[in-house]
């Protein structure tokens, strides 16, 4: 006669990061099994920084199911503190090979969340005893990932779609489901387009996909990325912009598109070089000097200074010499999807290693009756940026760095 069992499942915290593929599982033993989870207990947390380290804990009432090759139906076990139950599970009256799914046999992966706590919904995993057994001595199965995840940074606003779908083949991925009698999953699929995420706002939002199967990341109608035949490795994160951050524009009087970077998401779209010499605000908010595809940046979309210092929430700040010897100041994106981005400012003439300044031009908010401001930087001989703010009058000419004109991002500088 079968004995009903009492499981509680170890589980210790599982971790990934853009570099590495990381296992992550847990012991049981007896009749019960332990379940711990490193702290601090949270859903899922990620590391700042485009490398930043993902750690998945258990929360309480995450489910498992659990199956051995005797048996066609799932034990379900849920977590109540620190350990997860199941009343009716019950031992084998042979040896059998057991098998444990999170967060289930079927995973649904369409309309996630995007965040980085509800993204833990949807990291399935699964796992096998090492070798068969009955259950009545306790169980041990460690648990390894089944999916990616992929960062997806959406660079703007009205003007960028963030409608992501993947394919596998020609069908659309719609979810996951727990393979017979082993420690994976089957890709589930359907012949009609399955969003998997959609989001309206600039910023960084996360999705699991299937792991080790090819698949192609659509953003709305449009191929972003294809993998290689062997897919996206388990366990690792991929960071994924659904646009450029770096391209180019016409630019009146230049004889050539004239390049533009973006810092962060949501950002304006900055020129790589100023327009050339210095002008009055009289002159600069006219908006004249490239045309339509550019203008004076506002104060508040500039985003270099925040409370009178580097926006280290957004960028990080240097003085350097370029390599065509000139001292400036460069400011790098520093979130996902915008490190490799940077964005330098020239000093004014005659700056040296000891000390650099510059005054930018830039438009006052929307509806503000202020003259322009100015972007005052300066690097002292201890090599600190010093980056602020400050409202002017009408007087004095300063350099200007231009943004790209965009349909969402209309020009403020009245």
């Amino acid at each position: 006669m079968k004995k009903t069992l009492l499981f509680l499942i170890a589980a210790t915290a599982m971790m990934m990061t853009g570099c590495s593929n990381d296992d992550f599982g847990g012991a049981t033993q007896g009749m019960t099994l332990n379940a711990t989870v490193e702290q601090p207990a949270s859903r899922a947390t990620m590391d700042e920084g485009e490398k930043g380290t993902y750690k998945f804990s258990f929360a309480v009432n995450d489910m498992l199911n659990v199956t051995n090759s005797q048996v066609e139906s799932y034990y379900t076990f849920t977590k109540q503190g620190e350990t997860f139950t199941s009343t009716n599970a019950q031992t084998t009256t042979a040896a059998a090979d057991w098998y444990a799914y999170f967060p289930g046999n079927t995973v649904n992966l369409a309309g996630q969340t995007g965040d980085l706590t509800g993204v833990a919904n949807y990291y399935a995993c699964a796992g096998k005893t090492a070798s068969a057994t009955t259950g009545a001595d306790g169980l041990t199965i460690a648990l390894k990932p089944q999916v990616a995840i992929l960062r997806i940074v959406k660079v703007d606003g009205n003007s960028t779609t963030c409608d992501i779908n993947v394919k596998t083949g020609e069908k659309w991925v719609s979810g996951l489901t727990a393979k017979s009698n082993e420690a994976g999953f089957d890709v589930v699929t359907s012949e009609s387009k399955v969003t998997l995420l959609t989001a309206s706002e600039p910023g960084t939002y996360y999705i699991a996909v299937p792991a080790g199967v090819k698949i192609a990341i659509y953003n709305g109608g449009t191929l972003v990325r294809a993998t290689q035949d062997k897919g996206l490795t388990a366990g690792k994160y991929y960071t994924l912009t659904t646009g450029p951050v770096r391209g180019s524009a016409d630019a009146e009087g230049i004889s050539k598109p004239v390049e533009w970077v973006q810092l962060w998401a949501g950002g304006p779209k900055f020129a790589t070089q100023n327009v050339a010499g210095t002008m009055s605000w009289t002159d600069a908010v006219k908006n004249k000097f490239w045309g339509d595809n550019w203008r004076v940046p506002t104060k508040d979309e500039m985003g270099l200074s925040a409370n009178n210092t580097v926006n280290t929430e957004k960028v990080s700040a240097v003085y350097r010499r370029n390599e065509n010897g000139v001292w400036g100041f460069e400011f790098t994106g520093i979130t996902p999807g915008y490190t490799n981005v940077s964005l330098f400012l020239p000093a004014n003439p005659g700056a040296l290693e000891s000390y650099g300044a510059a005054t930018y031009w830039t438009a006052p908010p929307v509806g503000s009756n202020n003259a322009g401001y100015q972007l005052s930087l300066i690097c002292d001989g201890n090599h600190v940026v010093k980056c602020y703010y400050a409202a002017l009058g009408h007087n004095g000419d300063y350099y200007v760095r231009p943004v790209l004109v965009e349909n969402d991002n209309p020009n403020t500088a009245q």
